[in-house]
C-alpha cells in the first residue's frame, strides 16, 4: 500500500517545487479576542480599526467589540479631530 500524502504547507513546513524555490506557509496569527492561533488567511479583518486586529470568528469579533469598541472608537474621534464632546 503507497504511503498517503500529507501537505507540509500545513504543518508550517516549506513546499518544495520542482521549478522554485521553497514557499513557507504564513504564520498563523493570534486571535485578539480568544488568543487562538489561526491561519492568516482564515482570519476576520474588521475595516475601520486604525491597526490591525484579527479574529477568528464573527462570535470572537462581537465580543471584543463589546468590550473593547467604545475605547477603541474613542481614541479614533480624539486623534481624527472628530470628538466633539461625545
Amino acid at each position: 500500500m503507497p504511503a498517503k500524502k500529507t501537505d507540509p504547507a500545513k504543518d508550517g513546513e516549506p513546499v518544495k517545487r520542482r521549478d522554485q524555490a521553497p514557499v513557507q506557509a504564513p504564520a498563523p496569527i493570534p486571535c485578539e479576542q480568544c488568543k487562538q492561533e489561526i491561519p492568516p488567511d482564515e482570519a476576520i479583518q474588521p475595516e475601520g480599526v486604525e491597526y490591525a486586529v484579527y479574529f477568528c470568528s464573527p462570535a470572537c469579533f462581537a465580543a471584543w467589540r463589546r468590550e473593547q469598541a467604545d475605547a477603541v472608537e474613542r481614541r479614533h474621534r480624539e486623534h481624527s479631530g472628530t470628538d466633539q464632546g461625545h
